[in-house]
């Protein structure tokens, strides 16, 4: 397709600044901003891969600026979409399937289109795909961070790919200045004047008594608000409330912020499995536009009487992950937070997560951000439907679990070779098939990795980014040889269930992370689901073997 634009100069941008549009705000500040995303040419695949500094490097290098969040909402309109306050599927190129099932193994491999494929996807203003294609760096952010994306890439969910940028305002979402992110670019602005400030506002709480009597016993010695805080029916949650702010407000009263563990034992009614989602959630405000008010009379809550674990606020839990690399500030530390908002989708509105990496500055601030209080006078009970390990004889290279054995290593099961990788699902199903064993199952691999104390991780429940290779650099580093971590490995002997390379299970799904800070951190529950014909070098195996396999494997050896 052609476009026609008039490109300016004289006393407006530079001569060869390409296609822009001239927007007056009415507090009287005039700029320009690309129709398209950087290099700004219709019918050109934008650049994407970019950090904060090449993005602003990019506009420098044709006499623009990165264009202000403020300056950025302007242009896509006062609608919450481009072209209107209605989804349209298609329109723009967002909402897409991600068939690499994790941005951690999308490296390299993003699928944006050239500017303009979508020719109604634009502003009022003639401002082409401001949602989806690309996320877009701009200069400033709510939480007084130096810069942050905005208007989703060609994968994200439509609800989050919009004008309000509400979606990078969640106090989930992760984003590191000087580390590539595979899906952004980056479109410029100019202007006469330097753009004016918009100075940071927070919203204070109403003071509403906390109700610290209206607990429920979840099991013997545990015990968790049934509200969240001030823990009162008809009242809406406290919000804009940091991580020191609600653990004092639960201390004063005799109590703490729920353990991460606790809080997901409760929300999962006893549960343990990384798939068990009460049957509730659809009854919990999320995918929704507003906070609503605690009410006991919601059907969203558990079997133990506790509301809203689900949806309406992101729960503050009292358990620290501190990463350095997704840090703002180096003397802040990173905490926990579970369920979801009013505005969280599906994916994210869960009880175990399942997407992204669920924490938050400790000092964070949201209007979506909230917390309850709980009483933990004695630890969670083990599961008692598990053992640990059986009698019988695994080969030696194998480790006894409860449903039979598990290679000690990823495949090929060798302590100091690289684990294979670049295998599809029904090419890791067939090698474990050629030995004699199968393909792990999901329960089997959840099972191994967690064991009957239902670990959080395959070495225990504390994160530590030096035991296993599931820490590295964005784009760096790749698949060490198996065992070259000598603490990364169940108390049973498994290695390397924690990162390294992701592991099919045979339902297709993917397990454990791999090196690239990839879902979850690594945890036990990590999950992607990408196509199943995938291969990629961020992905490999593990073999497993029922109890008459291994018979029949031991009779074979003899």
């Amino acid at each position: 397709m052609v476009y026609i634009f008039f490109v300016l100069g004289c006393d407006g941008p530079p001569q060869d600044a390409g296609p822009m549009a001239k927007i007056e705000q009415s507090n009287g500040h005039t700029f320009y901003i690309d129709r398209f995303e950087f290099p700004n040419q219709p019918n050109t695949i934008p650049i994407a891969e970019m950090d904060l500094e090449t993005a602003k490097t990019k506009c420098a290098s044709v006499g623009k600026r990165l264009c202000t969040l403020n300056e950025w909402k302007s242009a896509c309109g006062s609608t919450k979409f481009p072209y209107g306050e209605i989804y349209e599927p298609n329109r723009c190129h967002s909402n897409q399937q991600n068939t690499d099932g994790h941005t951690s193994l999308m490296h390299g491999r993003t699928k944006q289109v050239p500017s303009g494929t979508h020719r109604e996807c634009h502003s009022e203003s003639q401002v082409y795909d401001m949602v989806g294609n690309l996320e877009e760096w701009v200069a400033d952010d709510f939480k007084g961070l130096s810069g942050n994306l905005a208007g989703g890439a060609w994968y994200t969910y439509w609800q989050y790919a919009d004008c309000t940028v509400q979606y990078s305002h969640e106090p989930d979402y992760r984003l590191a200045m000087d580390r590539p992110t595979d899906s952004a670019g980056v479109r410029c602005c100019w202007s006469a004047t330097e753009p004016p400030t918009n100075p940071l506002s927070v919203p204070s709480n109403s003071e509403v008594e906390y109700n610290k009597h209206n607990e429920v016993e979840i099991v013997e010695g545990i015990w968790m608000d049934r509200f969240e805080f001030p823990n009162q029916s008809n009242q809406r949650p406290m919000t804009n409330v940091s991580w020191y702010q609600a653990s004092e407000l639960c201390q004063q009263n005799g109590k703490a912020l729920c353990s991460t563990q606790v809080w997901e034992y409760a929300c999962n009614n006893g549960n343990p499995s990384s798939d068990s989602t009460p049957n509730t959630q659809s009854a919990c405000n999320f995918a929704n536009n507003q906070l609503i008010e605690s009410k006991d009379n919601s059907k969203c809550k558990n079997k133990y009487g506790v509301f809203n674990l689900i949806g309406n606020v992101w729960e503050w839990t009292q358990d620290e992950i501190t990463v350095p690399e997704f840090q703002i500030d180096i003397t802040v530390p990173l905490n926990e937070i579970r369920g979801g908002s009013y505005f969280s989708d599906k994916r994210k509105a869960q009880c175990t997560p399942l997407v992204g990496y669920p924490i938050a500055p400790a000092n964070m601030m949201a209007d979506s951000l909230g917390f309850r209080c709980c009483r933990e006078e004695s630890p969670l009970p083990v599961q008692n439907d598990v053992q640990q390990q059986t009698q019988i004889q695994c080969p030696k290279d194998m480790i006894a679990t409860s449903f039979g054995c598990v290679d000690q290593y990823e495949y090929p099961n060798q302590i100091n070779s690289l684990p294979m990788s670049n295998v599809n699902l029904q090419e890791a199903t067939a090698l474990c098939s050629q030995q004699g064993k199968h393909l792990c199952s999901n329960y089997e691999w959840q099972l191994t990795c967690s064991g009957a104390e239902n670990r959080r991780w395959s070495y225990g429940n504390q994160y530590d980014s030096e035991i296993c290779a599931h820490g590295n650099a964005n784009h760096k580093g790749g698949a060490r040889p198996s065992g070259r971590y000598p603490n990364c490995h169940t108390p049973e002997g498994v290695f390397d269930m924690t990162g390294n390379l992701w592991e099919w299970t045979s339902s297709g799904h993917l397990r454990g992370g791999n090196w690239n800070f990839s879902e979850g951190l690594g945890q036990c529950q990590s999950v992607a689901t990408p196509a199943k014909q995938i291969r990629y070098d961020e992905i490999g195996f593990r073999c497993c073997a029922t109890v008459a396999e291994v018979e029949f494997m031991l009779q074979l050896s003899k």
